[in-house]
């Protein structure tokens, strides 16, 4: 299995806006998904209610659980803190597992970091974008 580009997964397609520098760059490189791209973006990010799997109820709570993962990035990325905790990993493993489960995972597990479950390159974020 190798590595991806971020900028290829639809998470990242469907966050360029039209006119930017980085949905000008991409499309120029990628013509073929263009079209369709902004077709879903129209019907996805707008929320329109136009695609098959819009539901008055669900769809919100999917858009309020991306609202709070961007509430949280700032506890993900930038400067590691000097402060640490020690946590012990067992315990802290299945705390991870339950809150994943109770945010309507199917099944969660805890796996070695490889080099492939990184980006080749980011592109989700204007700021990143191809570093």
């Amino acid at each position: 299995m190798g590595r991806i580009d971020e900028r290829d997964i639809m998470f990242s397609r469907m966050s360029y806006e039209k006119g930017t520098p980085h949905y000008k760059d991409y499309y120029s490189k990628n013509k073929d998904k263009k079209e369709i791209d902004d077709e879903l973006r129209e019907k996805i990010v707008n929320n329109s209610g136009k695609t098959a799997y819009y539901n008055q109820v669900y769809s919100p709570l999917v858009d309020s659980n991306f609202r709070f993962l961007a509430d949280i990035r700032h506890l993900a990325e930038g400067e590691v803190s000097e402060n640490k905790v020690e946590l012990d990993k067992d315990s802290f493993s299945t705390t991870l597992k339950e809150l994943a489960i109770e945010f309507g995972a199917l099944s969660c597990g805890i796996v070695k970091m490889k080099d492939y479950h990184f980006y080749t390159n980011r592109g989700r974020h204007p700021e990143n974008y191809g570093d």
